[in-house]
């Protein structure tokens, strides 16, 4: 039985994928989504074996079949569902996620109705199986949900790089890719297949992600960082801003580190903000972050760090720092700099040269 096979193929990864969710080390955000979302691709899969397997003409297999339906129908969307919810994770879309259930629940009463009402499947008392007139309701529900994934995940777009990039347009070429052959040809039984790849190169896209960030900030790490260095070293065009967080040891000393580690968070955020359009966050150590901008006027630089000093007004108040961030930067040129470690240990020595600055402004905390 081909059909069988298909899901058979489709169900097996699914299981060990979950299994390497479970017991992966690396915590992600919406960890536990993720696992309900390969559960219920797994769950629908092995509906769809028993609809296949049950092909008896009696009234048991009948009422078997309508159950199998009914769940299978409303998980569909269900599926499509959870994978928007953890994309909508920490955007401003997540305050709609109470709305967005509406589609969802409609589905799932008409799913379950249409046992006895006949309204998105038929099934006779001798088991025969036929569409009902609201069939394509949960086809519809699932592509609203596909298609809100995809336009909020590229909303994220300038979080990405290339490595994260080609993953996601890989899922998003398999999705579009199987929508349009299942159109076309309905004996292929394509769906749950290309979801189970996709989720599979979900998985190893949230991994990679994961390995190339800090998992307290979120800004990309060390490694990260000097893999960049090495891709740019032949560029011009690149200025290297190195970032120091002043007084940061006494802040954690004064005010406990869990205030320090919010303090890190706020400001890898705020630098990510204001750079986005030019480069990349890293945090390269304990209080040190780095930025790998292109194409940045020096003027543009002072610019950015006076507006987020002034954002850090409060911070600076009740911590009684000011200011918060000590930076220094060079613009990197091949032929005037022996290699682009040459451009960062002039910018590190501009940093501190800031920094010495800055003790002679006054401090509160003793």
């Amino acid at each position: 039985m081909p059909s069988i096979s298909a899901n058979l193929i489709t169900l097996l990864p699914l299981l060990l994928i979950i299994t390497l969710v479970i017991i992966n080390p690396i915590q992600f955000k919406e960890k536990r989504n993720f696992l309900y979302l390969l559960s219920a691709t797994a769950l629908e899969s092995s509906l769809e074996i028993v609809t296949i397997l049950n092909k008896a003409n009696t009234f048991m297999a009948a009422i078997i079949s309508a159950f199998a339906n009914a769940f299978g129908f409303a998980i569909a969307p269900l599926v499509a569902y959870l994978m928007l919810t953890i994309i909508m994770k920490d955007t401003k879309y997540e305050k709609y996620k109470n709305i967005i259930r509406i589609p969802l629940i409609c589905n799932a009463f008409l799913s379950f109705g249409s046992i006895w009402f006949d309204w998105i499947f038929i099934v006779t008392p001798l088991n025969q199986y036929f569409r009902g007139p609201l069939f394509h309701v949960q086809f519809l529900v699932s592509l609203f949900y596909i298609i809100a994934f995809v336009y909020i995940d590229l909303t994220k777009i300038k979080d990405y790089m290339l490595e994260d990039l080609i993953c996601k347009g890989a899922i998003y070429c398999l999705i579009l890719g199987s929508i349009i052959a299942q159109v076309f040809f309905p004996d292929l039984l394509l769906i749950w297949g290309t979801i189970s790849i996709c989720l599979i190169f979900y998985f190893i896209s949230v991994q990679s992600m994961q390995l190339r960030r800090d998992p307290l900030t979120m800004a990309y790490n060390r490694l990260c960082y000097d893999n960049l260095l090495l891709k740019s070293i032949d560029k011009e065009g690149v200025t290297l801003i190195i970032i120091d967080v002043n007084q940061f040891k006494k802040v954690n000393d004064t005010f406990g580190h869990m205030t320090g580690d919010k303090m890190l968070c706020s400001i890898a955020l705020t630098l990510r903000k204001h750079f986005e359009a030019y480069g990349y966050t890293y945090r390269i150590g304990g209080d040190e972050f780095a930025i790998i901008a292109s194409n940045i006027k020096e003027s543009k630089v002072h610019e950015i760090f006076n507006n987020i000093e002034a954002e850090f007004l409060h911070t600076k108040n009740r911590l009684s720092i000011s200011p918060i961030l000590s930076y220094g930067l060079c613009e990197y040129n091949p032929k005037l700099h022996k290699d682009i470690y040459d451009a960062i240990k002039i910018a590190d020595n501009n940093m501190y040269i800031c920094k010495e600055k800055n003790k002679s402004r006054k401090y509160y905390i003793t």
